[in-house]
């Protein structure tokens, strides 16, 4: 991606060998609004963060675009959209009628 300002939500932010955070919006003080983890700041949870996005290009982060299913033509089976009655954790016996 060769403009950082064309970041979109699920984009992600990599600092290479270090740190991903994934983009979620811009603020409306022109800050990045991310989602990470890290030992630091998150305690080693996930959590959402806003930054100034100079700071993070300063930083070493790289604005980056996976884009693998981008033009994606995979037909889905319409099996795999069948409805199944959910389970009710016990059994039931067949009633004859």
């Amino acid at each position: 991606m060769t403009n950082p300002w064309d970041l979109k939500p699920g984009d992600a932010l990599n600092k290479p060998g270090s740190h991903v955070m994934l983009f979620l919006r811009f603020t409306p003080d022109r800050k990045a609004e991310v989602m990470e983890s890290s030992t630091g700041g998150c305690n080693g949870r996930v959590c959402r963060n806003v930054y100034p996005l100079a700071s993070l290009l300063a930083r070493g982060y790289v604005p980056v675009r996976f884009r693998a299913f981008a033009d994606d033509q995979t037909t889905v089976s319409a099996n795999a959209y069948q409805e199944t009655e959910a389970p009710t954790g016990r059994k039931t016996a067949n009633k004859r009628r």
